[in-house]
């Protein structure tokens, strides 16, 4: 007997069930699609499950509403109750998973805890910033001494290499600090882009010419290849785009004892911008799926990087920030004993033929020139 009858077919009656089941199912199927979003744009949260299993749920009892609009002309109440029979199933899953994950929940941090640790690490990067400073400051004196030093023809050879030595643990140190400075901005939020139009090909033979003499005094090949379709001129932040491609390229010939290092740039054209990627790739030893998981971690370093003492673990999440900051994002493939394989996608705008500055040559200062009663020198410190 159809569920109508039971209303005695009031007309007033069926209409009030009718219209409040279809907008009541309209309702619940609207929210799986809103969950169903938010689970697809904040991948991040690790309490996905829970969401889709809430939608699921919510998804069945939107139909039972719609079965009990058809059950007042059709006796279907067996289907009716197969469908109850698995909303019970999947609300009594849902309920378990909740209570499982409570502890979790409410471990999460308030608003309130949330702005005084958002609070302090704004602190610790400040702080960061002016002890940075204020120790690359004395080193770099340090450092300008021993090149000083490092020219008097007097020099001994076994004073000679102790200059070099302490020349090397400088400029290490310098590199630590100034890494730990870049994050400490990033941090901060103090880093934007800051976007110029350029030559690509003189950035990337310019990087060739550089890297280079590391790759060969290493007895690698330092490969360089640029597809037809990539513009020579682009519009980026050619500062960024540099020091990810000279931190992917060194750490690759810092860390293959034999083969080769390729760079390879890849273009797409898309309207209105070109779609540029960039691959370094190396034969060294590879990278295990383990290491992998935390590469982009501040002063994290692999175990190849671990024996050699080199490196600070600060490039790489460094470059990861920058390429985030540029639309991209650096992925990783390798297998160890196989090589590694670095690769990013960035949007780019071509742009039309630019002028470029005419390169000085670099000069050496080897002293004050004579017949000046009162020496003037200038210190100039950049800590933008």
């Amino acid at each position: 007997m159809p569920h109508g009858s039971c209303y005695l077919w009031q007309t007033s009656l069926i209409g009030l069930h009718v219209i409040s089941d279809l907008l009541i199912a309209i309702a619940y199927f609207s929210i799986p699609v809103m969950l169903i979003y938010f689970v697809y744009k904040r991948q991040d949260i690790p309490f996905n499950r829970v969401f889709i299993l809430f939608g699921l749920f919510i998804v069945s009892c939107g139909v039972g509403h719609l079965l009990d609009i058809w059950t007042l002309w059709h006796p279907a109440y067996w289907l009716s109750g197969i469908e109850r029979a698995f909303t019970a199933l999947v609300s009594c899953y849902t309920a378990l998973e909740l209570m499982v994950l409570l502890p979790r929940f409410l471990s999460l941090k308030t608003p309130e805890e949330l702005a005084i640790v958002e609070a302090a690490n704004r602190s610790k990067s400040l702080f960061l910033a002016h002890m940075s400073h204020e120790l690359r400051t004395p080193l770099n004196a340090i450092l300008g001494f021993t090149e000083l030093m490092s020219r008097d023809v007097q020099l001994t050879v076994k004073h000679r290499e102790y200059i070099n030595i302490i020349n090397r643990a400088g400029e290490h140190l310098l590199a630590l600090i100034n890494d730990i400075l870049e994050i400490s901005k990033i941090e901060a939020g103090k880093i934007i882009l800051l976007e110029n139009d350029f030559d690509l090909y003189s950035q990337v033979d310019s990087l060739e010419e550089i890297l280079g003499l590391k790759a060969n005094s290493k007895g690698l090949k330092l490969v360089v290849q640029i597809d037809s379709q990539v513009p020579q001129y682009i519009c980026t932040d050619e500062r960024k785009l540099r020091q990810v491609l000279i931190n992917l390229v060194s750490n690759a010939i810092k860390f293959t004892e034999k083969g080769s290092v390729t760079l390879r740039v890849k273009g797409e054209k898309f309207k209105p911008q070109n779609i540029l990627t960039f691959e370094v790739e190396d034969t060294g030893e590879g990278i295990s799926l383990e290491e992998q998981k935390k590469l982009f971690e501040a002063f994290s370093q692999t175990e190849t990087g671990i024996k050699s003492g080199q490196g600070t673990g600060l490039g790489l999440p460094i470059s990861q920030k920058f390429v985030k900051l540029m639309g991209g994002e650096i992925t990783v493939r390798s297998q160890l004993n196989q090589g590694t394989l670095f690769t990013f996608s960035l949007p780019i705008k071509a742009v039309e033929n630019i002028l470029t500055e005419t390169n000085q040559t670099s000069k050496i200062v080897t002293g004050i020139a004579a017949d000046q009663s009162n020496y003037r020198i200038l210190i100039a410190d950049d800590d933008s």
